[in-house]
């Protein structure tokens, strides 16, 4: 009986051991076979603003910018996602980040006059992502679908204009799986237009101030340019071209052209060119210079209407009707300008830092 019994036994544990062992490897099955298909289903398909369909990381966590506008975009968004950079940051973007260029390879931009994209660099960064934003540029289709082909990498662009950043950011949430602050961001960017179009309403057409907007001395940004878009929403833009030029230096222009215009306000990019008009005759005929009415825009850590074209201009389409019609839109820039920094940065800025930045431009 003994003996059977420990037969029977050693039996029924062998029996209960095997059914162990199946159910172990029907989970181990089942989880390697979750395990694939959830590999399968990381990817999502997305169109992109060129009307491309693109399959892309259901949430993309090392992203590649294409140039200095979705760099700049993205680091508002959220910096970490960044496993390089279009070009190295200044130090006022390190500051305003908490980051440092050293922690970061740099790609290079895809376009502009500094193209020069390394995809090498891209490639072994591990990215799984590029994302381009801004103005489609002509061919763009063609371009990034044999930049996509020759990286193995997914590509897409998202076209963003000054007043359609709310729906960049959120765009952005969905892609990089942060919605909560892609609707802070982007419900800031939609209010901060509509603030300036309700500023500027208070401006009749008959107060609105001509403006030319110099990047250096012999280039400025004309009518109906991407990057005037800012200019010609709060201003009579005095700069008019035939064919528009669609870089960020603009339009070549003639001192004696830009007397002929005689803008009410110079706007100016370059520090060069500022410090050169106060000491030179040739410029004394513009009744700007005259007035002292030229103006050196704060750069820190992006220049504020320009300089790139991204999302800085929201800065800029605040800041500005304050400037140029103090009388009608009132004051409390420097309120606009610190809650910008503070949402977009994640950087409070001193009363003594914001002067600094102004200091070329009368208070308002």
């Amino acid at each position: 009986m003994v003996s059977f019994r420990t037969t029977q036994t050693s039996r029924l544990v062998s029996v209960i051991f095997a059914c162990i062992l199946c159910a172990v490897c029907a989970l181990a099955l089942g989880a390697c076979s979750s395990g694939s298909g959830g590999s399968a289903q990381k990817t999502v398909q997305f169109t992109d603003s060129c009307g491309r369909t693109v399959e892309i990381p259901a949430k993309a966590t090392k992203v590649a910018p294409s140039g200095s506008m979705a760099q700049q975009v993205i680091m508002t968004f959220d910096p970490k996602v960044l496993c390089g950079l279009s070009s190295e940051l200044t130090a006022d973007e390190e500051k305003c980040f908490g980051i440092k260029s050293a922690n970061y390879k740099v790609f290079g931009a895809l376009y502009g006059t500094k193209g020069s994209f390394n995809k090498e660099e891209v490639v072994a960064a591990g990215t799984e992502l590029v994302i381009d934003i801004g103005e489609a540029k002509k061919g763009i289709v063609e371009d990034l679908d044999k930049l996509q082909e020759s990286l193995g990498i997914s590509v897409i662009h998202i076209e963003a204009t000054l007043d359609t950043y709310d729906q960049v950011y959120t765009t952005l949430g969905k892609i990089l799986g942060n919605e909560k602050r892609a609707s802070e961001l982007a419900n800031y960017c939609k209010k901060a237009i509509s603030d300036s179009q309700a500023a500027m309403a208070k401006v009749p057409n008959d107060k609105r101030v001509s403006v030319a907007f110099l990047t250096d001395e012999t280039h400025g940004l004309a009518q109906g340019s991407f990057h005037a878009a800012l200019i010609d929403m709060v201003a009579n833009n005095a700069i008019v071209a035939e064919n528009v030029v669609g870089n960020g230096f603009g339009n070549e222009i003639s001192l004696e052209q830009l007397a002929v215009w005689n803008p009410d306000v110079l706007l100016i990019q370059s520090a060069d060119l500022y410090s050169k008009i106060a000491g030179d005759p040739a410029w004394s005929s513009l009744s700007a210079v005259q007035n002292g009415k030229y103006y050196l825009v704060p750069s820190v850590p992006y220049g504020w209407l320009n300089s790139p074209p991204s999302v800085n201009q929201v800065l800029g389409a605040q800041w500005l009707p304050h400037l140029l019609y103090p009388e009608l839109v009132g004051a409390g820039a420097k309120d606009v300008v610190k809650n910008y920094f503070e949402t977009m940065y994640g950087y409070k800025i001193s009363d003594a830092e914001y002067a600094e930045m102004t200091k070329y431009c009368p208070a308002a």
